[in-house]
Protein backbone atom coordinates (compact mmCIF):
# COMPACT_ATOMS: atom_id res chain seq x y z
CA UNK A 1 0.00 0.00 0.00
CA UNK A 2 1.43 4.03 -0.48
CA UNK A 3 2.44 5.16 2.93
CA UNK A 4 -0.03 6.67 4.86
CA UNK A 5 -2.56 4.41 3.87
CA UNK A 6 -3.96 1.23 6.47
CA UNK A 7 -4.34 -2.11 5.00
CA UNK A 8 -5.63 -5.08 6.54
CA UNK A 9 -5.91 -8.42 6.39
CA UNK A 10 -10.20 -9.69 6.72
CA UNK A 11 -10.76 -13.51 7.86
CA UNK A 12 -12.65 -15.23 4.65
CA UNK A 13 -15.82 -15.38 6.81
CA UNK A 14 -16.11 -10.91 6.26
CA UNK A 15 -16.15 -11.71 2.46
CA UNK A 16 -19.83 -10.87 0.75
CA UNK A 17 -18.80 -13.53 -1.98
CA UNK A 18 -17.46 -16.66 0.06
CA UNK A 19 -20.04 -18.75 1.67
CA UNK A 20 -19.94 -20.24 4.69
CA UNK A 21 -20.10 -24.64 2.70
CA UNK A 22 -16.88 -22.93 0.37
CA UNK A 23 -14.80 -21.99 4.03
CA UNK A 24 -16.06 -25.65 5.37
CA UNK A 25 -14.64 -27.27 2.26
CA UNK A 26 -11.33 -25.13 2.31
CA UNK A 27 -10.73 -25.91 5.54
CA UNK A 28 -11.48 -29.99 4.83
CA UNK A 29 -8.86 -29.78 2.31
CA UNK A 30 -6.11 -28.08 4.49
CA UNK A 31 -6.39 -31.22 6.67
CA UNK A 32 -4.61 -33.11 4.31
CA UNK A 33 -0.84 -31.48 4.75
CA UNK A 34 1.18 -29.70 7.34
CA UNK A 35 1.95 -26.99 4.20
CA UNK A 36 -2.25 -26.86 3.69
CA UNK A 37 -2.68 -26.41 6.94
CA UNK A 38 -0.72 -23.14 7.62
CA UNK A 39 -1.88 -22.00 4.62
CA UNK A 40 -5.37 -22.11 5.86
CA UNK A 41 -4.58 -20.42 8.61
CA UNK A 42 -2.66 -17.87 7.24
CA UNK A 43 -4.54 -16.85 4.33
CA UNK A 44 -7.83 -18.04 4.51
CA UNK A 45 -8.43 -17.11 8.73
CA UNK A 46 -6.28 -14.09 8.56
CA UNK A 47 -4.42 -15.53 11.70
CA UNK A 48 -0.77 -16.19 12.92
CA UNK A 49 0.57 -19.63 12.56
CA UNK A 50 1.03 -21.06 16.20
CA UNK A 51 1.51 -24.64 16.55
CA UNK A 52 0.59 -26.36 19.79
CA UNK A 53 3.14 -26.63 22.87
CA UNK A 54 2.35 -30.15 22.78
CA UNK A 55 3.16 -30.73 26.33
CA UNK A 56 1.33 -33.42 27.60
CA UNK A 57 1.33 -35.13 30.89
CA UNK A 58 2.20 -39.26 30.57
CA UNK A 59 -1.72 -40.04 31.89
CA UNK A 60 -2.96 -38.36 29.00
CA UNK A 61 -0.83 -40.40 26.78
CA UNK A 62 -3.74 -43.34 26.84
CA UNK A 63 -6.06 -41.11 24.60
CA UNK A 64 -3.72 -42.55 22.10
CA UNK A 65 -3.10 -45.76 23.35
CA UNK A 66 -6.00 -48.98 21.79
CA UNK A 67 -7.09 -52.18 22.67
CA UNK A 68 -4.38 -54.54 20.64
CA UNK A 69 -1.71 -56.22 21.34
CA UNK A 70 2.01 -55.01 20.77
CA UNK A 71 3.43 -56.73 17.82
CA UNK A 72 -0.25 -56.91 16.50
CA UNK A 73 -0.27 -56.66 12.21
CA UNK A 74 -2.26 -53.20 11.57
CA UNK A 75 -2.93 -51.13 8.29
CA UNK A 76 -2.58 -51.72 4.95
CA UNK A 77 1.23 -50.86 4.63
CA UNK A 78 3.63 -51.23 7.05
CA UNK A 79 6.47 -48.12 7.45
CA UNK A 80 10.00 -48.82 9.07
CA UNK A 81 11.49 -45.73 10.86
CA UNK A 82 15.40 -45.72 12.19
CA UNK A 83 17.56 -43.33 14.06
CA UNK A 84 21.22 -43.94 13.78
CA UNK A 85 23.72 -44.19 17.17
CA UNK A 86 27.20 -44.61 17.82
CA UNK A 87 26.57 -48.15 18.54
CA UNK A 88 22.94 -49.16 18.09
CA UNK A 89 19.83 -48.49 15.71
CA UNK A 90 16.68 -47.05 16.86
CA UNK A 91 13.35 -48.23 15.31
CA UNK A 92 9.66 -48.02 15.09
CA UNK A 93 7.10 -49.74 12.87
CA UNK A 94 3.80 -48.68 12.17
CA UNK A 95 1.13 -49.38 10.18
CA UNK A 96 -0.71 -47.21 7.93
CA UNK A 97 -4.13 -47.01 5.99
CA UNK A 98 -4.43 -44.71 2.76
CA UNK A 99 -6.47 -42.34 4.56
CA UNK A 100 -3.50 -42.05 7.20
CA UNK A 101 -4.35 -43.83 9.58
CA UNK A 102 -1.31 -44.89 11.88
CA UNK A 103 -1.20 -47.83 14.56
CA UNK A 104 2.25 -48.32 16.25
CA UNK A 105 2.75 -52.03 15.67
CA UNK A 106 6.58 -52.47 17.34
CA UNK A 107 9.24 -50.66 18.32
CA UNK A 108 12.88 -51.35 19.51
CA UNK A 109 16.55 -51.34 18.94
CA UNK A 110 19.08 -53.48 16.85
CA UNK A 111 22.84 -54.07 17.11
CA UNK A 112 23.63 -54.38 13.38
CA UNK A 113 21.61 -53.06 10.40
CA UNK A 114 21.37 -56.93 9.14
CA UNK A 115 18.51 -57.06 12.13
CA UNK A 116 16.57 -54.34 10.23
CA UNK A 117 16.04 -57.38 7.35
CA UNK A 118 14.27 -59.71 9.96
CA UNK A 119 12.33 -56.87 10.77
CA UNK A 120 11.21 -55.76 7.12
CA UNK A 121 10.26 -59.70 6.76
CA UNK A 122 8.66 -59.77 10.24
CA UNK A 123 6.39 -57.16 9.55
CA UNK A 124 5.93 -57.43 5.95
CA UNK A 125 7.30 -53.74 5.34
CA UNK A 126 6.83 -51.68 2.65
CA UNK A 127 9.62 -49.04 2.87
CA UNK A 128 12.18 -48.11 5.19
CA UNK A 129 13.52 -44.63 6.03
CA UNK A 130 17.15 -44.06 7.94
CA UNK A 131 18.80 -41.45 9.48
CA UNK A 132 21.92 -40.25 7.42
CA UNK A 133 23.16 -37.49 9.71
CA UNK A 134 25.35 -39.83 12.21
CA UNK A 135 27.66 -42.92 10.29
CA UNK A 136 26.86 -41.04 7.04
CA UNK A 137 28.96 -43.42 4.76
CA UNK A 138 27.85 -46.43 6.59
CA UNK A 139 24.60 -45.44 6.02
CA UNK A 140 24.76 -44.82 2.49
CA UNK A 141 26.02 -48.23 1.87
CA UNK A 142 23.08 -50.07 3.84
CA UNK A 143 20.67 -47.67 1.75
CA UNK A 144 22.70 -48.94 -1.75
CA UNK A 145 22.38 -52.16 -0.79
CA UNK A 146 18.97 -52.57 0.03
CA UNK A 147 17.59 -49.83 -2.74
CA UNK A 148 14.89 -48.89 -3.74
CA UNK A 149 13.39 -50.29 -0.28
CA UNK A 150 15.30 -47.74 1.90
CA UNK A 151 15.06 -43.78 1.91
CA UNK A 152 17.72 -41.65 3.77
CA UNK A 153 16.33 -38.92 5.96
CA UNK A 154 18.16 -35.97 6.29
CA UNK A 155 17.08 -32.97 8.33
CA UNK A 156 17.04 -29.54 8.34
CA UNK A 157 15.84 -26.41 10.55
CA UNK A 158 14.96 -24.18 7.62
CA UNK A 159 13.26 -25.52 4.31
CA UNK A 160 10.74 -23.79 2.36
CA UNK A 161 8.91 -26.93 1.68
CA UNK A 162 7.98 -29.48 3.99
CA UNK A 163 10.36 -32.20 2.39
CA UNK A 164 12.29 -32.48 -0.82
CA UNK A 165 13.32 -35.55 -2.84
CA UNK A 166 16.93 -36.28 -4.07
CA UNK A 167 19.05 -38.63 -5.44
CA UNK A 168 22.38 -39.42 -4.60
CA UNK A 169 25.62 -41.52 -6.02
CA UNK A 170 27.23 -42.54 -2.59
CA UNK A 171 30.92 -44.20 -4.21
CA UNK A 172 31.28 -40.90 -6.94
CA UNK A 173 33.46 -38.15 -5.43
CA UNK A 174 31.42 -34.45 -5.67
CA UNK A 175 32.61 -32.43 -8.32
CA UNK A 176 32.93 -28.74 -7.95
CA UNK A 177 31.00 -28.87 -4.62
CA UNK A 178 28.16 -30.99 -5.60
CA UNK A 179 27.41 -34.75 -5.28
CA UNK A 180 26.65 -36.80 -8.24
CA UNK A 181 23.14 -37.28 -8.42
CA UNK A 182 22.57 -39.55 -11.23
CA UNK A 183 23.55 -43.32 -11.89
CA UNK A 184 22.34 -46.63 -11.42
CA UNK A 185 23.91 -46.67 -7.76
CA UNK A 186 22.26 -43.39 -6.81
CA UNK A 187 19.94 -43.71 -3.55
CA UNK A 188 16.84 -41.29 -2.48
CA UNK A 189 17.16 -38.76 0.24
CA UNK A 190 14.01 -37.53 1.98
CA UNK A 191 15.22 -33.82 3.46
CA UNK A 192 12.70 -33.26 5.55
CA UNK A 193 11.82 -29.56 6.86
CA UNK A 194 11.92 -30.61 10.80
CA UNK A 195 10.12 -27.61 12.10
CA UNK A 196 6.88 -28.69 10.23
CA UNK A 197 7.15 -32.06 10.97
CA UNK A 198 7.80 -31.64 14.26
CA UNK A 199 4.84 -29.53 15.05
CA UNK A 200 2.64 -32.29 13.25
CA UNK A 201 4.10 -34.81 15.73
CA UNK A 202 3.19 -32.56 18.47
CA UNK A 203 -0.65 -32.53 16.90
CA UNK A 204 -0.24 -36.69 16.97
CA UNK A 205 1.11 -36.76 19.58
CA UNK A 206 -1.73 -34.79 21.87
CA UNK A 207 -4.62 -37.27 19.98
CA UNK A 208 -6.02 -33.87 18.42
CA UNK A 209 -5.72 -36.32 15.22
CA UNK A 210 -7.89 -38.69 15.95
CA UNK A 211 -5.54 -40.92 13.76
CA UNK A 212 -2.27 -41.98 15.44
CA UNK A 213 -2.62 -44.46 17.36
CA UNK A 214 -0.08 -47.17 19.47
CA UNK A 215 -0.32 -50.56 21.51
CA UNK A 216 -1.41 -50.89 25.20
CA UNK A 217 0.22 -50.98 27.54
CA UNK A 218 2.78 -48.73 26.46
CA UNK A 219 6.29 -49.59 26.06
CA UNK A 220 8.03 -47.50 28.82
CA UNK A 221 11.47 -46.12 26.99
CA UNK A 222 8.65 -45.24 23.97
CA UNK A 223 6.79 -43.23 26.17
CA UNK A 224 9.45 -41.29 27.96
CA UNK A 225 11.32 -40.15 24.92
CA UNK A 226 8.32 -39.77 23.11
CA UNK A 227 7.49 -37.31 25.57
CA UNK A 228 10.43 -35.86 26.18
CA UNK A 229 10.27 -33.57 23.25
CA UNK A 230 8.16 -30.10 23.73
CA UNK A 231 7.74 -26.85 21.99
CA UNK A 232 8.98 -23.72 24.27
CA UNK A 233 8.96 -20.55 23.99
CA UNK A 234 12.83 -18.66 24.39
CA UNK A 235 14.21 -15.17 24.21
CA UNK A 236 16.65 -15.27 21.06
CA UNK A 237 20.42 -13.32 21.29
CA UNK A 238 18.52 -10.39 19.57
CA UNK A 239 15.39 -10.18 22.05
CA UNK A 240 13.39 -11.81 20.09
CA UNK A 241 10.43 -13.99 21.35
CA UNK A 242 11.10 -17.25 19.40
CA UNK A 243 9.32 -21.29 19.62
CA UNK A 244 12.01 -23.71 18.98
CA UNK A 245 12.12 -27.49 20.06
CA UNK A 246 13.90 -28.90 22.97
CA UNK A 247 14.35 -32.29 24.68
CA UNK A 248 13.77 -31.85 28.15
CA UNK A 249 15.84 -32.87 30.92
CA UNK A 250 19.08 -34.39 28.99
CA UNK A 251 16.52 -37.21 27.79
CA UNK A 252 16.71 -39.33 24.88
CA UNK A 253 14.50 -38.43 21.83
CA UNK A 254 15.60 -41.32 19.68
CA UNK A 255 11.81 -42.86 19.11
CA UNK A 256 10.57 -39.51 18.46
CA UNK A 257 12.99 -39.00 15.91
CA UNK A 258 12.31 -42.23 14.25
CA UNK A 259 8.54 -41.73 13.84
CA UNK A 260 9.34 -38.02 12.63
CA UNK A 261 11.19 -39.77 9.90
CA UNK A 262 8.17 -42.26 9.45
CA UNK A 263 5.32 -39.44 9.33
CA UNK A 264 6.87 -37.57 6.62
CA UNK A 265 7.46 -40.87 4.64
CA UNK A 266 4.02 -41.51 4.82
CA UNK A 267 3.21 -38.28 3.34
CA UNK A 268 5.49 -38.47 0.45
CA UNK A 269 3.42 -41.65 -0.67
CA UNK A 270 0.20 -39.91 0.15
CA UNK A 271 -1.09 -41.64 3.30
CA UNK A 272 -2.89 -39.15 4.16
CA UNK A 273 -6.31 -38.36 2.85
CA UNK A 274 -4.08 -37.09 -0.59
CA UNK A 275 -3.94 -38.64 -4.26
CA UNK A 276 -1.70 -41.56 -3.45
CA UNK A 277 1.51 -41.28 -4.93
CA UNK A 278 3.44 -44.29 -5.87
CA UNK A 279 1.10 -47.11 -4.50
CA UNK A 280 2.53 -49.67 -6.56
CA UNK A 281 6.06 -49.06 -5.25
CA UNK A 282 4.42 -49.32 -1.70
CA UNK A 283 3.35 -53.28 -2.81
CA UNK A 284 6.49 -54.30 -3.94
CA UNK A 285 8.72 -56.74 -2.16
CA UNK A 286 11.76 -55.43 -0.25
CA UNK A 287 14.48 -56.68 -1.74
CA UNK A 288 17.12 -59.32 0.08
CA UNK A 289 20.62 -56.98 0.50
CA UNK A 290 23.14 -58.32 -2.03
CA UNK A 291 25.87 -58.56 0.48
CA UNK A 292 26.58 -57.18 4.12
CA UNK A 293 27.15 -53.71 5.52
CA UNK A 294 30.45 -53.66 7.74
CA UNK A 295 29.77 -55.02 10.86
CA UNK A 296 28.39 -52.96 13.83
CA UNK A 297 29.86 -52.71 17.92
CA UNK A 298 28.05 -55.13 19.34
CA UNK A 299 25.45 -53.73 22.26
CA UNK A 300 25.09 -53.81 25.86
CA UNK A 301 22.04 -55.87 27.79
CA UNK A 302 20.34 -52.38 27.74
CA UNK A 303 20.96 -49.09 25.08
CA UNK A 304 19.15 -46.87 27.55
CA UNK A 305 21.81 -46.85 30.10
CA UNK A 306 24.13 -45.32 28.39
Amino acid sequence: AEDGVRSYHLNSIYSPVLTFGRIAAEYLKSKSSPEAARTFVNGWLAEPWKADTGTIDPAKFKAVQKDYERGEMRGKYRLLGVDVQRNYLVWVCRGFDVDGTSWLIDNGTAAVFEDLTALMERYEVSRGIVDTGYRTQEVYEFIHNSRPFWFGAKGWETMPTSYRIAKLDPFTPSTGGSPRRHGKRAITLLHINKKIWQEEMLLKRSGAAQNWWTYSPIDNEYLRQILSVQLVEKVNKTGRLVRQFVTEGHRQDHFWDAETYTLAMSNVFGLGGGVMKGQDLLEEKPPVPQHKPRAQQSAGASFWDS
